[in-house]
């Protein structure tokens, strides 16, 4: 299992991996040197993520990669935004378009919908 402790002063959230039993002025000075805040709550964490791989798929834009994520009864496509983006770019298309268009590749290789 991840753990994590997220620290919140203000806006501002940093994430630091692990548990920890150590006083914040030893892992980060400024949280309580640094601000008006004479505490920082701290709460463990943890993520359950799907199983996931990247494929590249070729577009009529470009190559692009594509994240895949599945588990029993769930299949995540997820075209990665970089990709679409520089493929954007260079054909003058709107990202929404290239973004679709590697899901459409995906789907016409892998089969899966």
């Amino acid at each position: 299992m991840d753990l994590a402790a997220v620290f919140v002063i203000g806006h501002i959230a940093d994430v630091v991996d692990g548990i920890f039993d150590l006083p914040v002025t030893a892992t980060d000075p400024q949280q309580c040197c640094e601000t008006s805040t004479f505490g920082v709550r701290v709460s463990p964490l943890s993520r359950r993520k799907v199983a996931r791989e990247v494929v590249r798929v070729t577009t009529r834009f470009g190559e692009v990669r594509v994240k895949v994520g599945t588990a029993p009864d769930i299949l995540k496509i997820a075209p990665e935004y970089d990709d679409c983006r520089r493929a954007a770019e260079l054909s003058g298309a709107p990202i929404r378009e290239v973004y679709d268009a590697a899901i459409e590749a995906y789907r016409s290789v892998y089969g899966q919908s």
